[in-house]
């Protein structure tokens, strides 16, 4: 879940504290960002709703926005600022009954994504693109399509297993942002992680100083972690998010009834637009 949901925890940027931190930093709000998309496309629930209300998903998504790199000002992106920014204003519900929004979205997603005779949109990767170029050859089944094994190989090669609790194709889109908010959180660790070492190295002195040989272990699986995690990242893009986000954001904005679920179309757009949001 994304941090700050219903709560509006999320932590102040340190952006301006220089370069890896604020590479850090850049990386954990597009984190949120992902992992933010993602609850919209499970089941609503009541503390969805509850965020909704309270103005915590407002506010996170306020934040969130103002801390991507493509939000700093600078004249030429000042418009482009503040048409991105008024997205936030959109996840503001007004003083509706927690039961009502609840029913309301529930009615909306399960119209879009799940119906059982005809969803809307298709909320798999396979699906979507399989309607998205015209049905052509034969409709895939979930769980064994190409994209869900090849996302779950993903998955597997950066540690993770399928949860018991959500029992989904490995091409879910909520599967899919979840697992790019991971590896996004993981490499704001990796960096942060090897920022810490470095000015530790640089402030320490005398019998407590780490060996050299140790500093270069260190180093070297830092590295070497950087390195896996940029190779996932940089697959598991070209593979699977870079060919279905941007148009899936752009047909729920086009078929969505309820402005919740609009403002969450446009999100995933403004995901999308920014290409490979780990570099």
């Amino acid at each position: 879940m994304a941090k700050g949901i219903g709560e509006n925890m999320r932590g102040k940027s340190s952006r301006g504290l220089g370069g890896d931190r604020g590479e850090a930093e850049s990386h954990i709000a597009r984190a949120d960002l992902f992992q933010l998309l993602a609850l919209f496309f499970h089941l609503p629930s009541p503390e969805l709703t509850r965020a909704l209300i309270d103005g915590s998903v407002a506010a996170d998504v306020g934040q969130i926005l103002g801390e991507l790199d493509f939000c700093e000002h600078s004249p030429e992106h000042s418009s482009e600022r503040e048409s991105v920014l008024q997205l936030a204003t959109a996840f503001e519900v007004g003083d509706l009954a927690e039961e009502q929004l609840l029913r309301q979205l529930r009615a909306e997603y399960t119209r879009l994504f799940t119906h059982p005779e005809r969803p809307v949109i298709g909320i798999y990767e396979s699906l979507f693109l399989y309607e998205l170029q015209g049905r052509k050859g034969e409709r895939p089944v979930l769980f064994i399509n190409a994209a869900a094994l090849d996302a779950e190989r993903l998955y597997r090669e950066a540690g993770l297993a399928r949860s018991t609790a959500f029992n989904e194709s490995g091409d879910h889109v909520a599967t899919q942002l979840e697992f790019a908010g991971f590896l996004l959180r993981q490499r704001a660790h990796l960096i942060m992680a090897g920022a810490a070492k470095a000015e530790r190295a640089a402030g320490s002195e005398g019998p407590e100083q780490e060996t050299q040989n140790t500093k270069d272990m260190q180093d070297a699986q830092n590295v070497q972690d950087m390195q896996h995690n940029s190779a996932l990242c940089e697959e598991f893009w070209a593979r699977h998010l870079s060919k279905w986000l941007l148009p899936f954001g752009e047909r729920i904005i086009a078929e969505a009834e309820h402005p919740v679920y609009r403002a969450v179309g446009e999100l995933c757009v403004v995901a999308a637009q920014q290409g490979k949001l780990w570099d």
